[in-house]
Order: C-alpha cells, then structure tokens, then sequence
C-alpha cells in the first residue's frame, strides 16, 4: 500500500499492516465508479483523506483504492466519523489477501480498511 500526500511529493510506505490515522469527518471520503473499457464492469474508485497520527505535522496524504469491500464499507465508515462529532482517531489496516484462480494461478491483493477509534485527543492540532 502506497500512501501518497497531497502535494504527491511525499509517500508513505508502511512496515506494518496498520496505522493510527486521523480523519476529519465524512467529508473526507469519496467514493464512486470508474467507468469502465467495454466490456469490462466499471471499478469502485475510493479516496480517504488523513493525516498520519504519529507524524501530524507531516501535512494531509491520500489513499486511493480500488478496492469493493472498502467502497461497500463507506457509508458505515461516513457514520461512525459523523458520530465523533469532529476529528478521528482510526486504524487503517491493509490486509494482504492471497488465493489460488481455478486455472491455479496464485494471486494476492492488499484489501484496505479502516476502523474508526474515537475522537482524535490532540484538539490543538488541525487535520486533513
């Protein structure tokens, strides 16, 4: 998982499945369709905006996914920023799913997701 800030001068490459993140509310998710090349099915396209919570001051980065489990998760996810009444503390994991195709191909995805902690403590700070 490449974590790219908004500027696209900084990215973040995690060593660890997870990572604290801050979020600013529901407004910070986008979530739609791709269109797609004919005859193929158009593609969930899902953005997060956040700050790292380790390293605030490092400014806003961006996740962008394709992932349908995160863009089916998106209107739970927008509910539980809304109920924290302001900025998130969340966990963002990136599961590596691995499977074998019916051909016998090996094949594995990263599979993103976050959980919402509760209110992010540091209210002198300003997030994404």
């Amino acid at each position: 998982m490449t974590l790219s800030n908004w500027t696209d001068h900084f990215e973040v490459l995690p060593r660890l499945t997870s990572m604290r993140v801050v979020i600013s509310g529901p407004e910070a998710i986008k979530a739609g369709l791709l269109t797609a090349a004919p005859r193929y099915e158009p593609q969930p396209s899902t953005r997060l905006s956040f700050r790292l919570a380790d390293a605030h001051a490092l400014g806003g980065f961006r996740l962008s996914s394709p992932s349908w489990d995160l863009a089916e998760s998106v209107p739970t996810l927008r509910t539980a920023l809304s109920e924290t009444g302001g900025n998130s503390l969340c966990e963002l994991i990136a599961e590596t799913v691995e499977f074998t195709t019916r051909d016998g191909a090996a094949l594995s995805y990263c599979r993103p997701s976050i959980k919402v902690i509760g209110p992010w403590p540091n209210t002198d700070q300003h997030a994404a």
